[in-house]
């Protein structure tokens, strides 16, 4: 079981990831995006991987096996740079144990035309 998250950019980004008791509260407005869904957990930890990174060396986290909801949250997409390490955007990986539930988007950043 996997949840891809895509990024503005092709290059390293900052990922957060909380794990929670219960589902956070969090404030909409704080971000330009926000997504739902479920995530089986069967092995009593995670993965967190980006595209090209060698997967047997990849950071894990160790976490309950289960089913966890996931809210996914991106922010400052607008402040991309060419730059390393001047990019601002953000991705934030929120996990609680949950029910299994399909893909949602809570908030759509829209597309700039």
């Amino acid at each position: 079981f996997a949840i891809g998250i895509g990024t503005v950019q092709d290059s390293e980004v900052s990922v957060f990831i909380e794990v929670h008791a219960s589902r956070p509260q969090l404030n909409l407005n704080e971000w330009q995006q926000v997504n739902i869904c479920s995530l089986k957990v069967e092995t009593g930890s995670i993965v967190v991987a980006g595209c090209t990174d060698y997967f047997p060396d990849a950071y894990r986290i160790a976490i309950e096996s289960g089913t966890y909801e996931a809210i996914i949250c991106y922010r400052n997409l607008d402040q991309v740079s060419d730059i390393p390490d001047q990019s601002k955007d953000s991705y934030h990986l929120f996990l609680y144990p949950g029910f299994e539930r399909p893909a949602e988007v809570l908030k759509s950043r829209g597309c700039a035309g």
